[in-house]
């Protein structure tokens, strides 16, 4: 199969994609494949050693989830990168810079014990991450023709997915102190990896294209329509109040609604469970992080499943499974923390695994639901759907560590079941039967 690829300065050639498009080719001629499954590695190190550094160090856990809040409020800059990006198409200098954050970051938490420091250094870190996740895709478009577009964004993916894989795997035979020295240096090469993506090309294939060659109706196009669209009317008060008493009232609002609540509940977990898991459990986090990487490489299958069941059964449908079955899971964690007969930890570990387990449904029925139901266009409800989430995610790191500092690490799953349960609730009938138009009106 013959396919057309652009260069770094914007002639687009002829590729064998049969014959090229292999991890190891993509990785010697695109060279932010590798530097962003090393990203995958580093933020699942993040994810895991953070919380048990902070833990050691005798921090409450309230200062644990301020720390981990940090990192979803960086995130929250991703649209701002994008659209620098696209008005500068210094992407290669964005992606670049982005990887030098999180390396600095990294060798700050190794050298520091402050927990307002800690707070900062978080915040650089998911700055940096939103620089590089945010690029990343954007390179996949301007230097392949858009034929290629999709099969290139499942083979970066498939680099982050199997980097997250190898940070976890990591994670649970290293030491906190060892697993941060580790990821800071890990750091240099994907630095290094960055600064060859930059000296590949300055200057984007993106300047010899019309602006309007990237405005056909895929779905990588639609993922990026969230950085150079604006949803709502940004600087006339009368009526952004409008878009929002609609947007309240409408049914992608109760969709965010849900999601929001969902995605609070879960963060607030997620960012306590390397330390909940071997207080409240017995379960050590090592253990903890090797079955999360094995959930992780089992759910790669059930996305393209998820896919045809959502087209044949209705997006919403999966979405109400997917939370239904997490409120289940989180349920039963909260129950298990009381218990004390033999098979408890290995119920434990099942749950756990579930709730990852459980993502695709989510995940896939999210993303069909904001283009769906969204009346600002399909790249901003996407980009709404986003937004939500990483908003959820900071709120949630933060009212997880309150709720465990006051109540105790366990109940911080009966506040997932709440959630989650919440947003099975809001998530009923948010499609009429039968409707299978791309809006609701």
């Amino acid at each position: 199969m013959t396919g057309k690829g652009a260069d770094a300065n914007g002639v687009v050639s002829q590729s064998n994609t049969a014959e090229e498009l292999t991890p190891l080719a993509l990785a010697r001629r695109q060279t932010w494949y590798p530097a962003y499954g090393i990203l995958g590695a580093l933020t699942s190190l993040a994810a895991i050693l953070l919380p048990i550094t902070m833990a050691d160090a005798r921090l409450p856990p309230s200062h644990i989830g301020m720390v981990m809040s940090s990192l979803s409020v960086g995130v929250l800059l991703s649209p701002l990168w994008g659209r620098l990006a696209d008005r500068t198409r210094a992407y290669r200098a964005i992606f670049s810079v982005g990887f030098i954050l999180v390396g600095l970051s990294f060798a700050a938490f190794c050298v520091t014990r402050s927990p307002l420091v800690w707070a900062l250094v978080a915040l650089l870190q998911g700055v940096g991450v939103a620089a590089v996740s945010t690029v990343a895709s954007l390179l996949v478009v301007v230097s392949n023709s858009r034929s290629e577009w999709d099969q290139h964004i499942g083979w970066l993916q498939s680099y982050n997915t199997a980097g997250q894989v190898a940070g976890l795997a990591l994670a649970g035979v290293l030491s906190s102190t060892q697993g941060l020295q580790l990821a800071a240096a890990l750091s240099l090469p994907a630095i290094l990896l960055a600064f060859r993506v930059s000296c590949d090309g300055a200057k984007s294939p993106l300047g010899a294209r019309s602006a309007t060659a990237l405005a056909a109706s895929t779905r990588l196009t639609r993922r990026t329509e969230l950085f150079t669209r604006t949803p709502f009317h940004a600087l006339d008060a009368p009526l952004l109040i409008a878009d929002l008493r609609q947007l309240a009232l409408s049914r992608f609002g109760r969709f965010l609604a849900g999601w929001f609540s969902l995605t609070l509940a879960t963060s607030a977990f997620f960012s306590l469970y390397p330390v909940m898991m071997p207080r409240v459990y017995g379960i050590s986090a090592q253990l903890v992080a090797e079955l999360y990487a094995v959930a992780i490489l089992f759910t790669l299958p059930l996305y393209s499943l998820v896919g045809r069941w959502s087209e044949r059964f209705g997006a919403g449908r999966m979405l109400r499974i997917g939370a239904g079955a997490r409120a289940l899971a989180f349920l039963a964690l909260g129950l298990l923390a009381f218990a004390s007969f033999s098979a408890a930890s290995a119920l434990v570990l099942a749950s756990f695994a579930a709730l990852q387990g459980l993502w695709p449904f989510l995940g896939v029925s999210a993303t069909d639901l904001s283009a769906r139901l969204s009346k600002f266009g399909e790249g901003a409800g996407i980009g709404i759907l986003n937004g939500t989430a990483a908003l959820a995610g900071a709120v949630g790191a933060v009212v997880g560590g309150l709720c465990a500092g006051h109540f105790g690490y366990w109940s911080v799953p009966f506040l997932g079941a709440a959630g989650a349960a919440l947003c099975w609730l809001l998530s009923g009938r948010l499609i009429p039967h039968g409707m299978r138009a791309r809006s609701v009106s």
